[in-house]
């Protein structure tokens, strides 16, 4: 019970303080061991995932020992680590439902208050959780509520909406159904908008199109194929090109393109272990002697490209042999026919783990401490129920 507490404390911690987070989750993975010590289990709950997790985790030490900043790399190592550890708690605990569904709350109610407080940053120029000041990128204003970052904000939105969805969907009443699907709708909508992210855009477009094709809904995919080709013809220009005189090449995209070959020029220097684990930013300049300045120490904006480069082909292919396989089963139940409720938990919890994936194309949300951490608290949750539809 106390591991439950712990884990729903360091959730409630996400949008108020990172240090409340952390603590809340080193408190819940001591007490989740202790807990199955208690009970005479092994300290690590056995997942469907263990081998692939062991082969990423072999091609991370490698990383560190091959790697350019020993001591870097170690405290790389941990963050995985601790990752890995938040990744078998979900799988072990969300099998209780009755968790699972004060978690499901749990989320709903920190949506509710970062987007509300998004929306008072936008009006009021300040978040009313951190004091943090609306962000501004060249001529347009983005929205970070209390994330201080309109990135991580809008990867919040990406992941925990469709969560939202399936507590919407989870409501006895028609009216209730109508009212917090609306309301969550309106508000993610709203609040992506507003952080001006593209890639974030992007993600949730192809969330959406993703879901439609699993339920065979034609024309609705019709009508968003429509609606994002009307996009460049309806909003603003200085918000779909971000440059200073709203013209010419857009600077995004083209700082864009300098940060993505420099994480593969630092990939083609070292192919097989990279150039060691979480010391990316430090071998910038050692591998890229000529790079526009404004990007210089810059993360890759692309997760893929950059755990390539930290960790060499062995890492990246681990890792994206663990994806495969998680997508292979997760699009086996996302696909099913004839499925009673399109929005359980279930599908729901898929769709947030491919809005992660889709946005690491775009963002360094991969490399970020607390996406990444809810991104493995997302992933053993829904391995627990895709784990449970295998067996049964």
């Amino acid at each position: 019970m106390f591991a439950e507490v712990a884990l729903l404390s360091a959730m409630s911690g996400y949008i108020f303080s990172r240090a409340l987070f952390m603590i809340g989750i080193y408190v819940a993975i001591t007490a989740w061991v202790v807990m199955r010590l208690c009970n005479l289990d092994k300290i690590v709950a056995k997942s469907v995932a263990d081998p692939y997790l062991v082969l990423i985790l072999l091609s991370l030490i490698l990383s560190v020992i091959f790697g350019s900043n020993f001591h870097e790399g170690t405290r790389g190592l941990h963050k995985w680590l601790r990752s890995f550890f938040v990744f078998w708690a979900s799988y072990d605990l969300f099998r209780d439902k009755k968790y699972e569904k004060r978690m499901i709350r749990l989320f709903v109610i920190i949506f509710l208050i970062a987007t509300l407080d998004g929306l008072v940053q936008y009006f009021f120029g300040k978040d009313l959780i951190r004091g943090y000041p609306i962000g501004y990128a060249d001529t347009v204003t983005r929205v970070t509520s209390s994330f201080g970052y309109f990135g991580m904000f809008a990867s919040f939105l990406v992941m925990i909406t469709p969560i939202g969805a399936a507590y919407a969907a989870a409501q006895k009443k028609k009216s209730a159904q109508t009212v917090y699907f609306l309301s969550i709708f309106l508000l993610s909508a709203i609040n992506l908008y507003l952080t001006r992210t593209r890639g974030a855009w992007i993600t949730a477009t192809l969330v959406m199109i993703l879901f439609l094709i699993a339920q065979r809904k034609w024309r609705l995919i019709f009508f968003l194929g429509a609606g994002v080709i009307a996009m460049p013809l309806l909003l603003p220009r200085d918000i779909l090109l971000h440059t200073p005189q709203s013209g010419g090449i857009d600077k995004t995209i083209g700082h864009r393109v300098i940060l993505w070959q420099q994480a593969v020029n630092i990939l083609k220097a070292k192919p097989l272990t990279g150039c060691g684990l979480n010391t990316y930013v430090q071998n910038i300049q050692k591998y890229n002697f000529e790079s526009d300045r404004e990007v210089q120490k810059y993360y890759a904006h692309n997760g893929y490209l950059q755990h390539a480069a930290e960790t060499g082909i062995l890492g990246i292919s681990v890792f994206l042999l663990f994806l495969g396989r998680y997508l292979t089963v997760a699009f086996r139940s996302l696909f099913r026919k004839n499925q009673s409720n399109p929005f359980g938990i279930s599908n729901m919890l898929i769709l947030s783990v491919c809005g992660f994936l889709f946005y690491m194309l775009f963002d360094t949300i991969f490399h970020n401490l607390q996406p990444f951490t809810l991104f493995w608290l997302l992933m053993g949750w829904s391995l627990s129920h895709l784990d449970q539809k295998t067996r049964a």
